[in-house]
């Protein structure tokens, strides 16, 4: 499993992201759960057209970074073990400027 090595600019789980935008979710709670619930999460910067779903983690549709360092933030830990390893390799300089969970998520993307 792959994921980008670090948030692009554009990242909705960044704190200097712009308020409001989330890509094709509706509000900020969908894209909690949507991560939360280990969904693969595509780095929108890189997919290349319509995802599909088996190939996200792929070197063509790598996991979001951003939205690893979020579950990590999080306190959530994986079931899936490849997953799971990805978090664990973040270091603590990884998690910096990445939203801390559903509440801060919320505040910066309510507009």
């Amino acid at each position: 499993m792959k994921a980008c090595v670090k948030p692009c600019n554009e990242c909705p789980f960044r704190t200097d992201s712009l308020k409001g935008w989330l890509g094709p979710y509706h509000n900020p709670q969908e894209l909690h759960n949507l991560v939360m619930f280990e969904n693969p999460f595509p780095c929108h910067m890189v997919q290349k057209g319509s995802v599909d779903w088996d190939e996200v983690g792929s070197d063509e549709n790598p996991l979001c970074a951003g939205a690893l360092r979020y579950m990590k933030l999080g306190g959530k830990l994986p079931v899936n073990k490849e997953l799971r390893d990805l978090m664990k390799a973040l270091e603590p300089e990884d998690l910096i400027g990445i939203l801390r969970n559903i509440n801060e998520l919320v505040k910066h993307h309510t507009v």
